[in-house]
């Protein structure tokens, strides 16, 4: 075709046109093969999941509820007047006999 080059003929360039197209077919094919087994994959995982999902959602139906916690307890109740003076008589009578002692 051109002068500078006359090995550059339409059949040579056809030729490597081809050999390129084969290439990228090539690479094509083997991405395409690699996503299928990525798929395949994500497929398989995503099945085992959902049984799992479901077998949990199956425990959770069958399992009893909890029992209620139990009731707080309550706290005593203020000591009565009479409660009061006794708890206050020992130191009362310590205070009563030591004055005593003084005398």
């Amino acid at each position: 075709m051109t002068k500078a080059n006359p090995e550059l003929t339409t059949e040579r360039i056809d030729a490597i046109s081809l050999e390129q197209a084969l290439r990228d077919f090539e690479n094509a094919n083997a991405r395409v093969v690699v996503l299928t087994q990525r798929l395949l994959a994500s497929e398989s995982e995503r099945k085992r999941l959902a049984d799992e999902l479901e077998r949990l959602r199956l425990r959770v139906a069958t399992t009893p509820p909890p029992p209620p916690p139990p009731a707080p307890i309550a706290p005593p109740p203020p000591p009565s007047p009479l409660a009061t003076r006794v708890a206050k008589a020992p130191r009362a009578l310590a205070k009563r006999a030591l004055r005593r002692l003084k005398r």
